[in-house]
C-alpha cells in the first residue's frame, strides 16, 4: 500500500543523537531543533538520576526499565508538537548501552522495547571533542570503549546511523547534511 501525499506529508521522523557522555548530544539536539523549526527530546535518565542523587540514593539495575519507559513517555508527548521531525537526546539504546557497562547485562524488556520504538536515523557523535566535567558523568576514561560498544549494538539491531565528526558549528553542520542527505529532503 502507497503512503498518500497527505501521509507523507504528516510523517514525523525520529532521529536520535547518541554517544558516549559529553560527545555533544543535548548541544546537537537542541541546535537541530532549532535549525529544522521543531521538537528536541531531553534525556529522561538524566532527570532521573538527578532526582536519585539528590534523596542520596544510588542507580540499581531494575531502574533502567523505569529510564526507558520515562524515555518513550517524553517522545510521545514531544511527538504531539512536532513538525516533521523529532530529535532525542539519547533513547533506548543508550540505556541499553549502559546497562550493559554498568550491570554488565540488559533486561529482556529493554530489548523488546528498543526493537518496538524504532528511530528513522541515528547521528553517532564522534569523540573529537573533549570530554566536560559534570556532576552526572563519570566515565572519561571509557569514552572509546563505550564508543565502540554502541557502534556495535546498532549493527547488532540493524540500526541506520551515521558517524557525525566536528567540532562547534562543524558538528551541528554535518549533523544537519547528514539528515537531509539519508531522509533525501
Amino acid at each position: 500500500m502507497e503512503k498518500t501525499d497527505k501521509q507523507t506529508k504528516n510523517r514525523i521522523y525520529k532521529i536520535v543523537i547518541t554517544g558516549p557522555e559529553s560527545t555533544g548530544k543535548s548541544t546537537i539536539a537542541k541546535g537541530l531543533a532549532k535549525h529544522f523549526d521543531t521538537v528536541w527530546v531531553e534525556e529522561y535518565l538524566r532527570e532521573f538520576a538527578e532526582n536519585k542523587y539528590s534523596k542520596n540514593q544510588k542507580l540499581i539495575y531494575s531502574d533502567n526499565l523505569i529510564i526507558a519507559k520515562g524515555q518513550i513517555e517524553l517522545e510521545e508527548k514531544a511527538m504531539g508538537k512536532a513538525n516533521k521531525f523529532i530529535f532525542c537526546d539519547t533513547d533506548i539504546l543508550q540505556t541499553i548501552i549502559y546497562s550493559i557497562e554498568y550491570y554488565n547485562k540488559v533486561q529482556p524488556e529493554l530489548e523488546q522495547l528498543l526493537e518496538s520504538n524504532n528511530a528513522d536515523l541515528y547521528l553517532l557523535l564522534n569523540l573529537d571533542i573533549a570530554w566536560q566535567e559534570d556532576p552526572l558523568r563519570d566515565k572519561p576514561n571509557e569514552r572509546e570503549d563505550i564508543y565502540n560498544l554502541i557502534e556495535r549494538t546498532l549493527i547488532k539491531y540493524n540500526k541506520k546511523y551515521i558517524v557525525i565528526k566536528g567540532k562547534d558549528e562543524n558538528r551541528l553542520h554535518n549533523s544537519i547534511q547528514a539528515i537531509k542527505m539519508h531522509l533525501n529532503i
